[in-house]
C-alpha cells in the first residue's frame, strides 16, 4: 500500500522581546522619506528568536511594510543561579557591560552565572583560600591571593559561556570583583530610504514563520 508523508514544522514562538529601539536618521532629506540607522537592543534571552523584524507602525496603529531584518546571535545576559547569588553586588555600567563584586566572602559558597559570548572579563581584586576556593571561567581555574597578576583579563568565547563560584568549609578570604563586557548586546541595521507609512517603527522577535505579538 501507499503511505503517506508530512512534513512536520517546529513550532514556538519567541519568549522574550527586544528591550528598546532607536531610529537614528535622517539620511534622506527629500520630504516624505526617511533614511538612517536602527539600534534594536537585543532580548535578555534569544534562545527562542531567530531574528527581529521592523515594520512600519501605521498611522492607525496597525502593522506597516517590512523596514528591515536583523538575525539573532544566540545572545544572553547573565544569568545567576545558587544559593550565594543574593549576596553578590552586581552592577550594570552599560548595554552588556556588568560588575560583580563579592568582598569578603563566607564558606559553604556556590554559584553558576550562565551568559553568552563573545565577550572580555577582567578581574580586578581576587583573594581567596588557595585550591580550596576558586573561581572557574570555562576552563580556566583561578585560586588564591592573585594581587601581584592583577588585572587578569579573559576572553570570553563565542556561544555559551559558564563562570563558577564555589567555596569550601573553612577558611574565607578577602573576595573578589570582576567586570564582564558583552560584544553585541545592541543590534544594528541601515534603514534605506523609505516612504513614511506612520509615525515610527515596530520590532518584533521572530521563530521560524511566527512573530511575538507583543512588539517592542
Amino acid at each position: 500500500g501507499s503511505s503517506t508523508y508530512r512534513v512536520l514544522e517546529d513550532f514556538g514562538l519567541p519568549e522574550y522581546g527586544p528591550k528598546w529601539a532607536i531610529f537614528r536618521g535622517d539620511r534622506d532629506l527629500r520630504a516624505g522619506f526617511v533614511g538612517g540607522a536602527l539600534d534594536v537592543r537585543r532580548a535578555e534571552n534569544e534562545v527562542s528568536i531567530e531574528r527581529y523584524i521592523a515594520y512600519w507602525q501605521t498611522w492607525a496603529g496597525g502593522k506597516g511594510s517590512l523596514v528591515a531584518t536583523i538575525p539573532a546571535v544566540g545572545y544572553q545576559e547573565p544569568t545567576c543561579s545558587g544559593v550565594t547569588c543574593s549576596n553578590i553586588t552586581v552592577s550594570q555600567v552599560s548595554e552588556g557591560h556588568y560588575v560583580y563584586e563579592h568582598r569578603p566572602y563566607y564558606c559553604y559558597e556556590s554559584f553558576r552565572i550562565e551568559l553568552s559570548g563573545p565577550g572580555t572579563m577582567t578581574i580586578t581584586h581576587f583573594e581567596t583560600e588557595h585550591y580550596y576556593d576558586s573561581l572557574m571561567v570555562g576552563d580556566t581555574r583561578l585560586s588564591g591571593n592573585l594581587t601581584r597578576r592583577l588585572p587578569i583579563d579573559l576572553e570570553l568565547p563565542s556561544g555559551q559561556v559558564t563562570i563558577r563560584w564555589v567555596s569550601d568549609e573553612s577558611i574565607a578570604s578577602n573576595g573578589w570583583r570582576f567586570e564582564v563586557k558583552q560584544d553585541g548586546a545592541i543590534a544594528k541595521a541601515t534603514i534605506a530610504s523609505t516612504e513614511i507609512e506612520g509615525p515610527g517603527f515596530v520590532i518584533y522577535p521572530a521563530y521560524s514563520k511566527n512573530e511575538f505579538a507583543a512588539a517592542s
